[in-house]
């Protein structure tokens, strides 16, 4: 009777740590598709960033280039054209920062979850070795019961002929 309801309890503590081993593992999946997520919106923030710096770069070369050619105009239109390009750039270079901070963030988020879901993991795989020593164990002490009980059985029975 102990030996059965150790392997009862046992197997719902099995359970259990099947259940948390698939709960850690589907977070794990969530902040993997978070963290690529993240880092997909950071690689095509630098990716404006770069547009606008090489927009300013064109801008500027086309300035000095030009210099003698343009009217005060086409000056002040450059210049206007510059400024928008300098007000976009400060914007996006403001929010790859907070892309960044945010990335870095789930990075740290992302190791936490592989660790939890690692040491889950571990103590799932622990638990069902036990599990595994235990029901050998088990079987091992029931046969030898049966293999007592069967000697004790036919003791008896030979005992009982001889008297």
């Amino acid at each position: 009777m102990n030996a059965s309801k150790n392997m009862s309890d046992i197997a719902k503590l099995l359970e259990i740590h099947v259940t948390r081993e698939k709960r850690t593992l589907r977070d794990l999946q969530i902040q993997r598709e978070q963290y690529s997520t993240a880092e997909r919106k950071c690689s095509e923030r630098q990716a404006l960033v770069d547009g606008l710096t090489a927009q300013m770069s064109v801008l500027s070369t086309s300035s000095v280039l030009n210099s003698a050619e343009l009217s005060s105009d086409m000056l002040a239109a450059e210049v206007a054209q510059r400024r928008w390009l300098r007000y976009d750039l400060d914007a996006e270079l403001y929010y790859m920062i907070s892309e960044k901070s945010n990335l870095r963030k789930l990075s740290i988020a992302l190791r936490k979850c592989q660790r939890e879901w690692q040491e889950a993991r571990q103590r799932l795989n622990s638990l069902t070795e036990l599990h595994g020593t235990i029901k050998q164990t088990v079987a091992r002490n029931l046969e030898r019961l049966e293999d007592t009980e069967s000697t004790d059985n036919h003791a008896a029975t030979l005992r009982f002929r001889q008297g």
